[in-house]
């Protein structure tokens, strides 16, 4: 079932493919699309593409938030 599907970190994807994608749900495709790429320059979360090569099409993706914890003692 997952034969033809990559995962490709969001500047990977960037460099190899162009982001676009049929996605009937416009708010996850607006995330992408705008605030995903803002998100990795400014170092707050990292996005990772899950990529069908056989179709051409992102059929998934999901983001990380980067978070540092402080223990005071």
């Amino acid at each position: 079932m997952l034969q033809n599907i990559e995962l490709f970190s969001l500047n990977e994807f960037i460099e190899k493919y162009t982001l676009k994608f049929n996605s009937f749900v416009k708010d996850l495709e607006n995330f992408l699309l705008n605030k995903a790429i803002t998100f990795e320059k400014r170092g707050i979360a990292r996005t990772y593409i899950l990529y069908n090569l056989k179709q051409n099409e992102i059929v998934g993706y999901f983001s990380l938030s980067i978070s540092l914890f402080l223990i005071r003692k």
